[in-house]
């Protein structure tokens, strides 16, 4: 459960649609980092048991290393998985490459993710998304 994998998601016609790096953790909960070709950022927490009601939505507030943050609204995609919009925050794609813990706390709760060897992987996305079809996407 240590590692990072990284791959690309497909459109319903089979076009690419956006990379993903994703990690489960020994608590159960999975965090995963997806950015498009358009360099929008998407957050996805994955929290089992959850319950929550599809499509509702929180604000939330994002936080790397105690010494970055922005404020987002997360939105129930499933009832186990919130789903964070982050545009093209590239300062944010930065910080999670070479941060140590992510942040994410709502209005009752809080989860954090440990960050370690993430960088690695969003340097691969991101040179599959500039073009480089040799990235080490698998």
């Amino acid at each position: 459960m240590d590692e990072w994998h990284s791959g690309t998601v497909n459109n319903q016609q089979g076009q690419f649609s956006y990379c993903v790096a994703q990690r489960g953790f020994n608590n159960g909960r999975t965090l995963l980092i997806g950015r498009n070709s358009a360099g929008e950022i998407n957050l996805a927490v994955g929290l089992p048991t959850a319950g929550m009601p599809r499509q509702n939505h929180w604000p939330v507030t994002i936080e790397i290393d105690g010494n970055f943050k922005r404020e987002r609204i997360a939105v129930a995609a499933a009832a186990e998985m919130l789903v964070i919009a982050n545009g093209s925050d590239l300062e944010l794609w930065r910080r999670l490459g070479s941060g140590q813990r992510l942040t994410v706390t709502g209005p009752s709760d809080s989860v954090s993710f440990k960050l370690s060897s993430v960088g690695r992987a969003l340097t691969e996305i991101e040179r599959w998304i500039e073009g480089d079809r040799n990235a080490r996407i698998a």
